[in-house]
């Protein structure tokens, strides 16, 4: 059984117009619903045994916030450039290249490329994948390189406004 959990980063800011899409920071919504759904995934005791960022500010900012409330230590969080702007195609190889050593990953990362690999795995279709949302995706699977199309069964679907929690 293998689990992947999709983090979307929390809200960016659009303040400083010079800023590349890459260093844009994390706005206080961002920040905020970052602390919230960290407590959340607290709570309910999902801790990944790996995690995986883009190197994007926004991302990486999420992530840091996460893995702190998760006790996840910041220096075990692999920095991976081919998820900054990634094709669903590229997420699924760079999945697929992990350990199999780890039963349960999560990644952080951008649109549009999770909502669609999301609904490749799950062969469903999701109509929104908003910011700082995870979606958690079981496997009966015992390899990372057997991940596939319409492998997935979605467990977990919350988002700062929408709570799906699915079976």
């Amino acid at each position: 059984m293998k689990t992947l959990f999709l983090v979307r980063h929390g809200k960016s800011s659009w303040v400083d117009p010079l800023l590349t899409d890459f260093e844009r920071p994390l706005n206080d919504r961002g920040r905020a619903n970052s602390r919230t759904l960290a407590q959340y995934l607290a709570e309910n005791k999902i801790i990944p045994e790996l995690i995986l960022s883009s190197p994007a500010n926004r991302a990486i900012t999420t992530a840091r916030v996460i893995s702190t409330e998760l006790k996840y230590p910041l220096t075990n969080i692999a920095i991976k450039e081919e998820i900054y702007e990634a094709t669903p195609e590229r997420l699924l190889k760079l999945i697929q290249e992990q350990n199999d050593a780890f039963g349960s990953m999560m990644l952080f990362g951008h649109n549009p490329g999770f909502i669609m690999l999301a609904q490749e795995l799950l062969t469903m279709e999701i109509e929104f994948f908003p910011t700082c949302a995870i979606c958690g995706i079981t496997f009966s699977i015992n390899s990372w390189k057997d991940l596939g199309t319409g492998k997935g069964n979605c467990i977990i679907f919350k988002s700062p406004k929408k709570d799906f929690l699915l079976k």
